[in-house]
């Protein structure tokens, strides 16, 4: 769910003029010299961005699709990114329960709006088939990469699952601050 308003106050040029550079996607023109020690992934962020839901008009894609599009998009965010110590990605766990009262309210408006056969965003959910499915995918795409990746092979790699209770971007801060 994010924190309104952030993204758009740390991008502002009289708060933090330098948050933003430019990068290269190809490693061999890469122009940039900022070094990247680690990336932190929303895996959730990247799943709805992939189906559309926030767009008028949802990409209809079935789940091996969805998950494919999942791979292609950590490739492309790694090779932009190139973080020389640590990839940490997270999957949305069991929220707290006051919070699931929320998300269960909103979910049940979102199904009954939802006519189209565009894939349900219900099913991006911890205890799901779907999820379970991403889940072990996912740790066999990082276990391929680990083995034919020298980038990757050279960095620390961790999936906090659906499994692990708490939103992605809160793992996330969590393992931060250890």
């Amino acid at each position: 769910m994010g924190i309104p308003g952030l993204s758009s106050w740390l991008t502002k040029p009289e708060n933090y003029p330098d948050i933003i550079i430019p990068c290269e996607e190809d490693a061999q023109n890469a122009s940039h010299s900022v070094k990247f020690d680690n990336l932190y992934l929303d895996m959730n962020e990247i799943i709805y961005l992939l189906i559309g839901s926030d767009s008028s008009s949802p990409i209809q894609k079935e789940e091996n699709e969805i998950i494919q599009s999942v791979f292609l998009s950590i490739d492309r965010i790694f090779s932009i990114v190139r973080p020389q110590k640590l990839l940490y990605m997270a999957l949305d766990g069991v929220a707290p329960m006051a919070k699931m009262n929320d998300l269960r309210k909103g979910r049940f408006l979102h199904f009954k709006k939802q006519e189209n056969k565009c894939f349900d965003t219900n099913l991006i959910k911890p205890g799901t088939p779907f999820m379970s499915k991403l889940s072990n995918c996912l740790q066999d795409y990082i276990r391929y990469r680990m083995n034919t990746d020298p980038a990757w092979r050279s960095i620390k790699v961790i999936l906090s699952n659906a499994n692990v209770p708490g939103e992605g971007e809160h793992k996330i801060m969590d393992y931060i601050r250890q």
